[in-house]
């Protein structure tokens, strides 16, 4: 997936213990989204909405 390639090192940093499935990582990183790296912010804004 585009978004874990992207945001490998913001998944790890902030959603580390997130389980996945049901939208949980999605949701993490979107409360997240103001600290993530301008790569994963950018993969981000591709496929979720704001």
């Amino acid at each position: 997936m585009k978004v874990v390639q992207a945001c490998k090192a913001d998944l790890k940093q902030y959603c580390q213990g997130v389980q996945p499935g049901g939208g949980r990582i999605a949701a993490c990183l979107q409360a997240n989204r103001a600290n993530l790296k301008p790569t994963c912010q950018a993969t981000l804004a591709e496929v979720l909405p704001k």
